[in-house]
């Protein structure tokens, strides 16, 4: 580890999950802080170029890439490594790379930013974040399911974080950041818990879900089969 990624590796990494233009197919994208270029070349070609005859070698906007390719691929499909100064890329997609800074960054949305900033901590060690309208979407939901989604306001954001508190407590946190259109039916459903009601269970239990305002949950339930 020390010699073969420990001499490259950075500090960040992310995957990153989109449905393609023509809906038919999801994209892959994984990037990696790269601190030596040189280092990191080697890796990759040590361990994913195995078959240089599979692969097109090219160099574009400062990236080397390395690009699998069969005759009768079409170009959605042919898979991509990418090497830059700071950034190891791998894609699913040739179309999904982003050699040049993205002039619309996940980092400017106003939705990511609005959900994560609703995770209680500050900092995370890992964070999780999707946009669950769009992933609907690509799942082809519809009839009752979709409804009741949509009128929980379940298709809005959710977010995931993950820390260790103390230096000993593992910790995740997950929001969801309802949509405005189900934000109603969302709050009806959202009262506290009475942390009181489990002096109705033994002490020797070792796991319970408990409920609150049961009533509006079922007067809602039995609004979205009617």
């Amino acid at each position: 580890f020390n010699s073969a990624i420990r001499s490259w590796l950075g500090n960040n990494a992310s995957i990153g999950l989109g449905t393609r233009l023509d809906g038919r197919g999801t994209d892959v994208l994984v990037a990696i802080a790269v601190t030596n270029k040189d280092e990191a070349s080697k890796f990759v070609q040590a361990n994913f170029i195995r078959y240089p005859e599979d692969w097109t070698q090219s160099e574009e906007s400062g990236f080397t890439l390395w690009t699998y390719y069969y005759p009768s691929d079409e170009p959605q499909n042919q898979q991509v490594v990418a090497l830059g100064n700071d950034v190891l890329y791998f894609a699913s997609s040739r179309f999904i790379l982003p050699l040049t800074t993205p002039s619309s960054p996940l980092s400017g949305d106003a939705k990511f930013t609005a959900t994560l900033n609703t995770l209680p901590a500050g900092n995370y060690n890992v964070t999780a974040y999707g946009n669950i309208d769009t992933l609907i979407g690509a799942a082809r939901l519809d009839g009752q399911v979709l409804r009741a989604i949509n009128a929980l306001g379940m298709n809005g954001s959710f977010a995931a974080g993950a820390t260790i508190l103390d230096g000993r407590s593992f910790t995740v946190d997950m929001v969801i950041k309802p949509s405005t259109t189900g934000e109603t039916a969302f709050k009806a459903i959202s009262t506290p818990i009475d942390l009181d009601f489990a002096r109705f269970m033994p002490e020797n239990t070792i796991a319970m879900v408990q409920g609150s305002n049961l009533k509006q949950a079922y007067d809602i339930g039995l609004n979205l089969i009617r």
